[in-house]
């Protein structure tokens, strides 16, 4: 799970994966199926900018790019995880989500999922998830689940080895379940998990569409700022070696 920000320097031509003409200019990168666009209108943008400020537009992109990536991540840590998952540990999405900055040579930034977590992935884009074995284990409400999934000693094969009066059967409907006793009487039950032979799984965490909105709005705050702040370095640069040579 990851999303590419790219940009395109409409002064030096286009660097990103696609970059449209006209007077918007774009980049896009597929994920998963899915494109991630930051969108700048550079190419009316450019027109107001002096030598200093079109050689350090690349610099200025990158600097963007990235400032936009980590704000990205913070909102989908902060925010949008917790919404989506029952969570239990606070640093997990944290320690989960990281950065990959731009430079003026890479003119890309990404926010990806440094454990490669297929659980996530799925959370995200929904699907069919299809059994290992003979069966998918689908939890109920007894079942924490949370980010991470659901806690090592609470998945199936752990539950039913662990002698706590957990065991597979059959409810009155024929629905094949794994279910536990609740004290030391034979009733009443409790199910932990359906299984089927395959299960539908609903999107719940919206990764790809919060972070879309999330780059494009902020990218358009801070290109001006970078781009400002790196025209000020060179402009006072090149007074220096100016002062230098006289």
């Amino acid at each position: 799970m990851a999303i590419q920000v790219l940009g395109a320097v409409a002064a030096r031509g286009a660097v990103g994966s696609v970059v449209r003409s006209g007077a918007r200019a774009s980049a896009s990168s597929a994920v998963s199926g899915l494109d991630i666009k930051v969108e700048s209108n550079l190419s009316a943008f450019t027109k107001a900018l002096d030598v200093f400020g079109k050689d350090q537009l690349p610099f200025a992109t990158a600097g963007a790019l990235t400032s936009t990536a980590f704000v990205v991540r913070e909102t989908i840590v902060e925010d949008t995880f917790p919404r989506s998952f029952n969570v239990k540990n606070k640093r997990f999405a944290g320690a989960t989500f990281r950065v990959d900055k731009a430079n003026k040579r890479k003119l890309e930034a990404r926010v990806f999922d440094r454990l490669g977590k297929d659980f996530l992935a799925m959370q995200e884009s929904g699907g069919t998830k299809r059994p290992r074995g003979n069966n998918v284990a689908i939890p109920t409400d007894e079942i924490r689940v949370t980010g991470r999934g659901v806690a090592k000693a609470r998945r199936p094969r752990q539950i039913l080895q662990s002698g706590k009066r957990a065991f597979k059967t059959r409810s009155k409907t024929g629905q094949e379940i794994i279910a536990q006793r609740r004290g030391k009487k034979r009733y009443p039950l409790k199910v932990l998990y359906v299984l089927e032979p395959q299960a539908q799984i609903k999107p719940r965490f919206p990764f790809y569409t919060v972070a879309q909105m999330s780059a494009q709005k902020t990218f358009e705050k801070k290109l001006p700022e970078f781009l400002k702040r790196a025209r000020k370095n060179a402009f006072s640069k090149s007074q220096r070696k100016a002062a230098r040579m006289r």
